[in-house]
């Protein structure tokens, strides 16, 4: 019997007002953004310690940021954020908070061997989240927002899932059923057997984009992991042209990185966050053209933030950098 909780949480500390200036932006261990309060700018996360701080609150969620996934709900934003265990916050169960412009509410909570939420996608109106459910198995499945959460799949070490559908996800895994063995992506359906999607060994993020508009998505792949990631681990991003995501083509890599931790659209380009660097890819005559825009602590985050017209991205440290991106 899988436990939740239903609660709304109280503002621990007097309210503090983040502000969009690059120069006032406190530190951070991790960051998101949102729309709250529906002006067509996105309002800056910051999470510091196990407290998020947006608008004029803040709120203790407890336990390291894990995911988060923005969905829309009106003429506003909500923000959906995992908190679990990690480094420094060992102990954390397992929590899914929803954010949003009157301040925050936890969802669903549970404690497993393995605390950790790596995935929470929208689907229109509806939360698809991945996690663990002890050392190796994650489970995926959707979480509603009375904190019932039905999970659908069991697969190991599947932290990278992306719902196309009722019937149908993408799953991705850092690594093989075997010790070390490669991982892979597939396609899973509950009519039919798995596919294998052409993919070097295993993944760390996954996007999807309609970037040739024929009305089919391509997938937008970040692979190339290996155990003995500081020998052989590749950081790069593949798209794999649709409908049938079963041939594609290497758009950049990145010899300063050994993984894609993210990979994000903003407007047409591409935004990647690597495990030193963040990359912006865009078109240009010879196929896509790679420009570093920010570093990032290996275990820090970085997410776009469009505000004033503009797209930024938003990097967490001390301070935390609310970085312009050049261009369109």
């Amino acid at each position: 019997m899988l436990s939740f909780l239903l609660a709304i949480a109280c503002s621990t500390s007097a309210p503090t007002q983040v502000p969009r200036s690059v120069t006032e932006l406190g530190p951070s261990d991790g960051v998101a953004a949102a729309d709250f309060d529906g002006d067509g700018n996105d309002d800056p996360v910051l999470l510091l310690a196990g407290t998020a701080t947006w608008l004029d609150h803040s709120v203790e969620l407890g336990g390291q940021l894990q995911a988060s996934a923005r969905m829309i709900a009106g003429d506003r934003e909500v923000l959906w954020v995992a908190t679990g265990a990690g480094r420094v916050a060992r102990e954390a169960s397992q929590r899914v908070w929803r954010l949003d412009h009157q301040g925050a509410e936890l969802v669903w909570e549970r404690r497993t061997g393995r605390s950790q939420v790596p995935q929470l996608r929208v689907l229109g109106s509806k939360l698809w989240m991945a996690a663990f459910q002890d050392r190796s198995k994650v489970q995926g499945g959707w979480l509603t927002a009375d904190g019932t959460y039905t999970p659908e799949l069991v697969e190991g070490l599947a932290t990278v899932q992306v719902p196309l559908s009722d019937t149908e996800v993408l799953v991705g895994r850092i690594y093989g059923d075997k010790p070390k063995s490669d991982g892979d992506l597939r396609l899973m359906t509950k009519s039919s057997k798995p596919r294998v999607l052409p993919t070097r060994r295993g993944l760390q993020s996954l996007a999807l984009a309609d970037l040739n508009a024929d009305g089919h998505p391509e997938l937008l792949v970040g692979d190339g992991w290996h155990y003995a990631y500081g020998e052989h681990a590749v950081a790069r991003v593949r798209m794999l042209v649709g409908p049938d995501w079963q041939e594609g083509r290497t758009l950049a890599g990145f010899d300063d990185d050994y993984s894609v931790r993210a990979i994000d659209l903003v407007g047409e380009r591409i935004l990647a966050v690597g495990t030193r660097q963040i990359h912006l890819l865009e078109r240009d005559p010879l196929g896509w053209s790679d420009t570093v825009v920010s570093t990032v602590d290996e275990s820090g985050w970085a997410v776009p933030l469009w505000s004033d017209g503009a797209w930024s991205v938003l990097v967490s440290g001390t301070p935390t950098r609310l970085v312009p991106l050049p261009g369109a």
